[in-house]
């Protein structure tokens, strides 16, 4: 029997690497795709029998999970369904936008949403269960219609879009939270933990450009694109690189005000008068300041 193909889309080298490994341990054939570009190319989606895909890709801000499903479903011949993998829970926001996606394709459905967390069961159950219930629902019908059929769209999708003013507050209020244990990360780097704090600083800026993208703050999604790169060097190299870590410590502060004006105050979190253009060009400057420690210029 063959073995069921599986194509995992996403831009994380680690979650590539230890998802890849356990998948083929379960007896899966894992086809590895680390951008957009890669995951809608036609040779690797050739015989594929489910997609895990990553919501939120970093290497591409306009690319991101929902723009490949687009992609995918827009494909009449593209009928494997897919998991996507989010580190979103059960963000109202994310899920206004998995809706509005659906909405788009009435034959087409997401098969499940799994919250990217350091216990894989939860990721690997799916898989299995996603397979085992398309096989069983297969008879005389297409791979979307069993979908749709197994997996019914949860009721708080409906609710999510009359929730979404109050979620851009709650986007501010949890973001700044980030980016304070960020700072609290940075500034108490010790040597046996600072892979897990980079790791940490980075899914926090991982996740905050996500959002920012789904409400349309593009400045804020720029910005902590910017950031993110620097962040995945810094967080694979062999030691710890000090003028990158004080760019790093200056970002999350100007992250910080940027997050606090673009929420309607008019100063900035230590209570100084500034306005978003001001933020901007700051934010402008530094964003320039990564990209050439990126290119290690720094």
């Amino acid at each position: 029997m063959r073995k069921a193909r599986i194509m995992l889309v996403d831009d994380d080298d680690e979650i590539q690497s230890t998802y890849g490994i356990m998948l083929e341990n379960c007896g899966y054939e894992v086809v590895p795709a680390s951008n957009a570009y890669e995951a809608v190319s036609p040779s690797r989606q050739e015989s594929i029998d489910l997609v895990i895909l990553d919501f939120n890709l970093s290497n591409n801000p306009l690319a991101q999970g929902l723009s490949v499903l687009t992609h995918l479903w827009e494909d009449p011949n593209f009928l494997a369904p897919v998991i996507l993998h989010t580190g979103f829970g059960d963000s109202p926001l994310f899920k206004a936008q998995v809706e509005r996606i659906e909405e788009s394709f009435p034959d087409r459905c997401v098969a499940a949403s799994v919250v990217k967390s350091s216990d894989p069961s939860r990721l690997l159950n799916a898989v299995s269960s996603v397979l085992e219930k398309i096989d069983e629902g297969l008879a005389g019908v297409s791979v979307p219609q069993a979908t749709l059929e197994v997996y019914e769209r949860p009721s708080s999708y409906s609710a999510a879009r009359k929730e979404f003013e109050e979620t851009i507050d709650e986007f501010f209020s949890i973001s700044e939270e980030r980016v304070d244990e960020s700072l609290d990360l940075l500034r108490n780097f010790e040597d046996d933990n600072r892979k897990a704090a980079w790791n940490q600083i980075y899914r926090h800026i991982h996740t905050i450009k996500g959002e920012a993208a789904l409400i349309g703050f593009e400045a804020v999604q720029t910005f902590c694109h910017s950031l993110e790169n620097l962040l995945s060097l810094t967080r694979n190299a062999n030691s710890s690189n000090g003028e990158r870590r004080d760019l790093v410590e200056k970002c999350l502060g100007t992250l910080s005000d940027l997050l606090y004006v673009s929420s309607g105050k008019e100063t900035d979190f230590s209570g100084e008068a500034i306005s978003f253009e001001e933020l901007q060009g700051r934010a402008v400057r530094l964003t320039e300041a990564l990209h050439n420690a990126s290119r290690g210029r720094n």
